[in-house]
């Protein structure tokens, strides 16, 4: 059974970090420094460098067994990578584009997967069918991301775009003819008497 004191540092805990912390600087160095792609001999300091890690819990990697599709070889976090996986979907449940495109489906997921959901759907919003539309598909936030998705929401409504939303500050700050700068808020521009005088 876990007990809190599982999660208190051991004098074993403080040595492999001793160790591994020289090893972590010099990886840094090896890897970050301005010109080391240059270095004659770069490529046998990393592998040196990686010999001397230390390891605590040398676990192989092996292939998740998930049912009831398994594992797709495709890397979903991209626009691109988001509409093969979907692809790979209909595929893998022998679904023809029209039986798939021809119900909502509901794609749960983190606030990367709703955004590359949305963002390949407002790309793909004129293409030729349902299915390279993507319209069939209604993005859904898991519960530990509603308010990460809500915050993302409210700050793009508010700042959003002048083009696309009439409502958004962008597009207010074109109608006054002010530069704003939304990451160094122009305060004395904002309480002038003409901004004033606009919004009353």
């Amino acid at each position: 059974m876990f007990q809190k004191e599982d999660l208190c540092p051991t004098a074993d805990d403080n040595k492999h970090i001793s160790r591994a912390f020289p090893v972590l600087i010099a990886e840094m160095i090896a890897r970050y420094t301005p010109g080391s792609n240059e270095w004659p001999e770069r490529g046998e300091m990393l592998s040196k460098i990686r010999k001397n890690m230390p390891s605590d819990r040398p676990l192989k990697a092996r292939k998740t067994d998930a049912r009831p599709l398994g594992v797709f070889d495709v890397n979903e976090g991209s626009k691109k990578g988001l509409v093969q996986v979907l692809d790979a979907i209909r595929e893998r449940i022998a679904m023809t584009w029209q039986t798939w495109t021809g119900k909502v489906r509901v794609i749960l997921g983190d606030w990367l997967t709703s955004n590359n959901l949305r963002a390949a759907q407002r790309d793909r919003v004129d293409d030729v069918n349902s299915m390279e539309r993507i319209d069939y598909a209604e993005e859904q936030s898991c519960l530990w991301h509603y308010a990460l998705q809500a915050t993302h929401m409210n700050i793009r409504v508010y700042y959003g775009n002048a083009t696309t939303n009439p409502s958004s500050l962008a597009a207010h700050k074109g109608l006054l003819r002010r530069v704003w700068d939304v990451k160094k808020p122009n305060y004395a521009a904002a309480k002038s008497p003409f901004l004033l005088d606009t919004i009353s």
